[in-house]
């Protein structure tokens, strides 16, 4: 009797029982998919209430109730065929859990079906379908979480005209469903709502004490530990369904008018994605307080540093303008006002070289200052190296005490590591890989000869491997020094002249170098000496001269030592 009239139908097994017929799973031999078969009892109640359930059906889309696919009747009864919605019902699900040792479920496993069951039967009532029959064996959950309202038996259409009749489970079914003071209406499943979110929390059968609902309490799992603040969010969770139960639940029809929208809004309150969001939103909130603090306080940061870089700016000023002995105290105290700015430093220099020399307690202050804030100043790269490079150049060339000379290697060090390429060092930019080159021989023989001044058995030959050291020269006098500051030329000439007459008379006997090599390296210092017209610096030309003939007179006599 189970066939339909080309037999498309196999019987599989049996599902259940529904208020208007029993139900079967079905396989359709056309597609191969399962669906729900449900067939009336043979008497006329049973034939109108599944006609009924089957109108209904076909009367909403929604993904929450099943679709209806055919209907035909057959040996006295009705055979209605629908959608199959694959999973468990809420029954079975608590029933798990008490055989797990479980009494109730979580909010948080809740929320979601209600949410879904909440928004299933808003949209029923919006087409004036009652369902009258909500308990947790009618409610399908899937392993998706998808939730499936069945068994439309006791459903009904307002304005039907149907009799009120005891429909409906104890327990779930409303007072007024017994005492017929009204009709079904929305109340009528909002009330059952209740009393299913009420028993899936608690595991309290509402049939046991019909119309009482206890308050629902915080009952952890057994062994677990909640945290202080899970534990304060969860009691938060259950006085928000603690209240939607007591609304729910109303004994009178007319104060259980609670909306669905409400119902949706209590439930989405209650959950985790709103408590996020209400944490988000605080977060955020407290973020957006601490950055408008912040912008007040950078504000006045910003408006402190530029009355203070204005103020450093006035300084540098007077400083220019000011006499060279009230020049040093005024930029010294530019320096203690902005340490991390290299201007003031480089002033300093620059009065401090003012008479052509940089005395001994001069270059110390200098780089105390520098070495004291280097990481701030090392930020300003292109301006640090040309004070490095100024510094390492008027140490080095102006001091005999090896100390110094050690000292000028460590400035030598910062040119010879920096990237020049990335680097654009304003008017001094032509010369910045000149003064790299020069950087390195300088640091080799500062640090050479202060080598030499500690090795008191030191040999003629030093610590600077001698075919080395002729290379060196011969580079350092490829290029100009400081074409605008000649000073600085001249006193390249005479280290290097200096140098050569300690070593060259032993690098000859050695076979270092040539003879021809060394008149190659005087008849150049020679070209350039002629090419200087300051007669300003004649003095140092005549030092250098002096250096010239001292060489040739021990090369003189180291010859007549060889014949």
């Amino acid at each position: 009797m189970f066939e339909s009239a080309d037999n498309r139908y196999r019987v599989e097994r049996y599902l259940g029982e529904g208020g208007s017929g029993r139900v079967y799973l079905v396989v359709c031999q056309e597609d191969s998919c399962c669906y729900a078969l449900k067939v009336s009892a043979d008497d006329e109640v049973s034939r109108v209430s599944l006609y009924r359930e089957a109108r209904i059906l076909s009367s909403v889309v929604h993904p929450v109730f099943p679709t209806v696919r055919e209907i035909w009747e057959a040996h006295g009864r009705v055979c209605l065929v629908m959608s199959y919605i694959r999973g468990r019902t809420l029954q079975m699900l608590m029933d798990r859990k008490l055989y797990q040792g479980e009494k109730c479920f979580e909010p948080d496993e809740v929320l979601s079906w209600m949410m879904q069951l909440a928004e299933g039967l808003s949209y029923l009532h919006r087409h004036s379908v009652i369902y009258r029959d909500l308990k947790p064996s009618n409610v399908m959950v899937t392993d998706s979480g998808q939730l499936g309202l069945i068994d439309f038996g006791a459903a009904c259409i307002l304005g039907d005209g149907m009799e009120v009749g005891e429909m409906g489970t104890p327990g779930f079914a409303p007072p007024e469903q017994y005492s017929h003071v009204c009709g079904p209406g929305p109340w009528t499943d909002v009330y059952g709502f209740g009393a299913l979110l009420h028993f899936l929390l608690t595991g309290d059968c509402p049939a046991e004490k019909i119309f009482f609902f206890r308050e629902i309490r915080l009952c952890p799992k057994s062994g677990r530990q909640w945290s202080v603040g899970e534990r304060v969010f969860r009691r938060g969770q259950l006085r928000i369904m603690n209240q939607l139960v007591l609304e729910c639940t109303a004994r009178e029809p007319e104060k259980r008018r609670t909306s669905w929208r409400r119902i949706s809004g209590m439930l989405y309150v209650a959950s985790k994605d709103a408590s996020r969001r209400r944490r988000m939103f605080f977060r955020r909130l407290s973020i957006g307080i601490a950055g408008l603090f912040l912008t007040f306080y950078l504000s006045l940061s910003a408006f402190a540093d530029y009355w203070r870089s204005a103020a450093y700016e006035r300084t540098l000023d007077q400083a220019e303008s000011a006499e060279s002995a009230d020049a040093e105290s005024i930029l010294l105290n530019a320096i203690g006002m902005m340490p991390e700015r290299i201007d003031a430093y480089q002033a300093l220099y620059d009065a401090y070289m003012q008479d052509g020399l940089l005395s001994e307690e001069e270059w110390q202050q200098i780089q105390k200052l520098m070495r004291l804030n280097r990481e701030y100043l090392k930020a300003d790269e292109a301006k640090w190296v040309i004070l490095s490079y100024q510094l390492g150049i008027a140490v080095y060339l102006q001091s005999d005490a090896g100390i110094s000379k050690g000292q000028a290697a460590a400035w030598f060090q910062n040119v010879e590591e920096a990237d020049m390429e990335e680097l654009d060092l304003g008017v001094y930019d032509e010369w910045k890989y000149i003064w790299q080159k020069r950087a390195v021989i300088f640091r080799r023989w500062s640090l050479s000869e202060v080598s030499d001044l500690g090795n008191s058995q030191k040999s003629p030959a030093g610590s600077t491997e001698r075919g080395a050291f002729w290379t060196e020269v011969h580079s350092v006098l490829q290029d100009d020094l400081y074409p605008e500051e000649p000073r600085w030329e001249l006193a390249v000439y005479d280290r290097i002249l200096g140098m050569m007459v300690e070593r060259a008379v032993y690098d000859m006997q050695s076979e270092n170098v040539s003879e021809e090599e060394i008149e190659a390296v005087l008849t150049e210092i020679n070209r350039r000496l002629a090419e200087d017209d300051g007669s300003a610096r004649q003095n140092e030309k005549e030092i250098i001269l002096e250096k010239e003939a001292m060489l040739r007179k021990r090369m003189q006599m180291a010859a007549e030592v060889r014949q």
